[in-house]
């Protein structure tokens, strides 16, 4: 129930703000197909990495939750921790296939089976002592065949990443926003897109590798919560976790908008200019 209501309001406050910017372009976005590479690295160590299929008969063909179309999303196992237990990935896809925007999540969990995909493992997906995490995709494609710029928008209420305890709990990492400060509860403990476009190298990063028919980006220099990282028992409250430095799911959002004909492009070209150019600046 956690990361249903959690997608829920990736969904409700993002999609507000996707929709002013991508308002100006004519393309449309299709529905994710075909196959792409994920790769999950911690410190420079690898953690995962798949070839995953997406859409009809793909390794992921449900990318609605439940509480959209009645039945489950899809997940699919990507890696093995050290200690032997799965890590999966599921995606959630929100738009039409008709939209000139979609808006994309990602969550990568460590349960104690494939088929018990709720329970946590009793791995960690991360070392609680390892460096920060960096989450690559590469090749990710739609079935219509639009070209596409992946994008996360430099606000402070574009959810971009989070990493829940083994209680489901949301750490209270450093970036990250406080509890209810935009009137979702504890749903708004998320790293906003306002930092991984801040310049600062050092700590949340969002890296355009490719725009095109053809899509490849990445979310670097995560923090990882470490064993003195509190969280949030999603009342309010600041408590210990039951296990310090334990991550369960890591999640991460990233919007795609159609690259615009000619015509319009001048129109995104202010918009996109701000976005990369806070990048660069340090």
């Amino acid at each position: 129930m956690f990361r249903q209501l959690s997608k829920f309001g990736w969904s409700a406050v993002a999609a507000l703000a996707i929709a002013a910017f991508a308002s100006t372009a004519h393309a449309q976005v299709g529905n994710p197909t075909g196959s792409f590479e994920i790769t999950v690295t911690q410190g420079g160590n690898q953690i995962a990495k798949d070839t995953v299929t997406i859409g009809p008969g793909g390794d992921l063909s449900d990318l609605s939750p439940i509480f959209v179309d009645g039945t489950r999303e899809s997940h699919t196992q990507i890696g093995t921790t050290t200690g032997g237990s799965p890590i999966i990935l599921k995606v959630v896809s929100d738009g039409g296939a008709l939209e000139d925007f979609r808006l994309t999540h990602w969550y990568i969990d460590v349960p104690l089976t494939t088929n018990l995909i709720d329970l946590p493992g009793p791995d960690s997906l991360f070392d609680p002592n390892g460096g920060p995490i960096d989450v690559e995709i590469s090749s990710f494609e739609f079935d219509n065949g639009a070209a596409v710029t992946p994008l996360v928008l430099n606000s402070p209420n574009f959810y971009t990443s989070f990493t829940r305890d083994i209680s489901g709990n949301f750490y209270e990492t450093a970036g990250s926003n406080s509890f209810n400060q935009f009137g979702n509860g504890f749903i708004d403990i998320q790293v906003p897109g306002s930092l991984y476009l801040d310049g600062d190298t050092s700590a949340y990063n969002f890296d355009l590798l490719a725009s095109g028919t053809s899509a490849s980006w990445r979310w670097s220099n995560i923090l990882n919560p470490g064993v003195a990282t509190m969280v949030n028992d999603g009342a309010g409250n600041t408590v210990a976790p039951l296990t310090p430095g334990y991550v369960f799911e890591l999640g991460a959002a990233v919007a795609f908008v159609a690259i615009p004909e000619p015509a319009t492009a001048s129109l995104l070209m202010l918009g996109g200019a701000t976005l990369l150019a806070r990048r660069r600046r340090k």
